[in-house]
């Protein structure tokens, strides 16, 4: 019985690890890719820089991860494309807030919520030639993703 009840906590504890990578982790195997993880430690940095135009600050404590994946390489997009929807399938629970279309620019929205207060939004930037993926962990409200990052969004 112990044996059994230890295989089940092994791959509870290895299923919720795979899930766990990041996804400029998981995107940075492909070449001609950007990725960039900046931690909490990092933002307590960034809290400390002054700026006219933005608030770092107020944005820096409230978040406790940012992952920021980008290929100008058009051939390269599409593998990209797969890894975010990979990541995705691996963390379920995304729901869409927003999809919008401009020209050859697609822009896609995705919020994960969690009880306890922290949210993960992932915003993808899809042009012709070049694709953005931008991750924020964090107790960061739809409103604030809004302000700071110009997409507008209907507060609820």
């Amino acid at each position: 019985m112990k044996k059994i009840s230890l295989i089940i906590v092994l791959t509870l504890i290895s299923a919720f690890s795979a899930g766990a990578v990041g996804l400029a982790k998981m995107c940075s195997a492909v070449d001609g890719v950007t990725a960039i993880t900046i931690t909490k430690q990092m933002m307590g940095f960034l809290s400390k820089m002054q700026s006219s135009q933005f608030d770092f600050a107020s944005l820096a404590g409230k978040l406790n991860q940012v992952e920021i994946v980008n290929v100008t390489d058009p051939s390269q997009v599409a593998g990209i494309e797969t890894c975010v929807k990979k990541y995705l399938k691996n963390n379920s629970g995304y729901e869409e807030l927003l999809s919008m279309t401009d020209d050859e620019e697609r822009i896609n929205l995705y919020l994960n919520s969690d009880p306890s207060g922290l949210n993960e939004y992932l915003i993808i930037i899809n042009e012709s030639d070049e694709l953005t993926v931008v991750l924020l962990q964090g107790s960061i409200t739809p409103d604030e993703v809004s302000n700071y990052t110009n997409i507008p969004l209907i507060s609820f």
